[in-house]
């Protein structure tokens, strides 16, 4: 039974700056300037969110920022396909790998936002 990789990952992103300005911070700090978008999609109902295309996004990672910002700030959340193909697919396996603390500690110096880590250990 093959068994592949689960990235996931989430951190709180606090900031003054809007949506789009923290996406842009984002995507040349951590994902080599590969743009946010999708806003108009309202991939989440009541809360504004952008997103890395599937095609754009470093390892096939599915790369989600959403949230209002203030207070509760901005969430950043990452994780692999689990698409594969159908020959494959049957008896997989998937080891999650949670990378919430690397991108918290990747994120720790960046000019114009702060970071917190929401690791699930």
């Amino acid at each position: 039974m093959p068994s592949y990789p689960y990235l996931t990952g989430q951190a709180v992103i606090y900031s003054e700056k809007n949506l789009e300005e923290v996406a842009a911070i984002l995507s040349k700090a951590l994902f080599g300037g590969a743009p946010f978008g999708g806003k108009e999609d309202y991939i989440y109902d009541e809360v504004p969110a952008v997103y890395i295309s599937d095609k754009a996004a470093p390892l096939g990672l599915r790369i989600i920022l959403q949230g209002n910002g203030g207070k509760l700030g901005y969430r950043l959340e990452l994780h692999s396909d689990t698409n594969l193909p159908a020959d494959q697919a049957d008896n997989a396996t998937f080891e999650p790998i949670d990378l919430s603390d690397y991108l918290a500690l990747l994120l720790g110096d960046v000019a114009g936002i702060s970071v917190k880590s929401f690791s699930s250990h």
